[in-house]
């Protein structure tokens, strides 16, 4: 009925062990034999759809999701997703007193888009706030390398405001920013960690970061990995 080998695959997979096809141009739901049901599975059909649509022109979607934390929310966003047959690109999710907090980066065809975003915006019926922003189009920009932060220190006011004022003041990108209050192991004090992962300007010499983050160094443990397979170094050693 379909070939699933060699170049042209003109079937996809739709998921599920009593899945259907449908034909990536026609959209013509067709019940499978039994043996393409068991070679194809459900992460196999990204890697198809993309090929036989090389030129398809889709839309990214930024989407935050915030409510009450309950079981299913993960999963009703996925369900949408798929309904729509996007695909979920990248996401961060957590739980955070007491709320689920998510963001969530779709990339579908553009046909889809709008209805995938009236879908998305009809959960908030459900007590989850969404909110759909679309990706901005990958623009020109100098070149970057991933540098990663890890800070340690007593907590006090202000400490991600330093940071972040430090870093943007040398052109330096915040991709990736996770903090937390723990207890010290034998004080009991409150201690403040940071993880940052950074986007620093290959103009912006490791030695120059490090000297943005002195102040920093003086109350808290600072080591920077630069992301190049060499160890995290103290700053303070330095």
């Amino acid at each position: 009925m379909a070939t699933f080998g060699g170049r042209s695959r003109p079937w996809v997979l739709a998921g599920g062990r009593d899945s259907k096809l449908f034909s990536s141009t026609s959209k013509t739901i067709i019940y499978p034999q039994n043996q393409a049901t068991a070679l194809l599975n459900c992460a196999y059909i990204r890697r198809i759809w993309q090929q036989d649509r090389p030129n398809a022109m889709t839309t990214s979607l930024v989407v935050t999701a915030i409510g009450d934390d309950r079981p299913g929310i993960v999963n009703r966003l996925s369900d949408i997703a798929q309904r729509f047959r996007a695909n979920w690109a990248a996401s961060h999710m957590a739980s955070v007193a007491g709320q689920f907090a998510g963001i969530v980066h779709l990339e579908v065809a553009d046909a889809d888009a709008e209805p995938l975003i009236a879908a998305l915006r009809g959960l908030d019926a459900a007590g989850l706030h969404v909110v759909i922003a679309k990706g901005a189009r990958k623009a020109a920009h100098e070149p970057r390398r991933k540098v990663r932060l890890e800070i340690v220190g007593h907590d006090r006011p202000g400490i991600v405001r330093d940071l972040s004022g430090s870093l943007a003041a040398l052109g330096v990108s915040i991709d990736e920013l996770n903090t937390q209050i723990v207890s010290a192991a034998m004080s009991g004090d409150h201690l403040f960690k940071v993880k940052v992962l950074l986007a620093v300007p290959n103009a912006v010499a490791d030695a120059v970061l490090r000297r943005a983050l002195e102040a920093l160094a003086n109350e808290m443990m600072v080591d920077i990995d630069p992301g190049d397979g060499t160890a995290a170094t103290p700053l303070t050693d330095t």
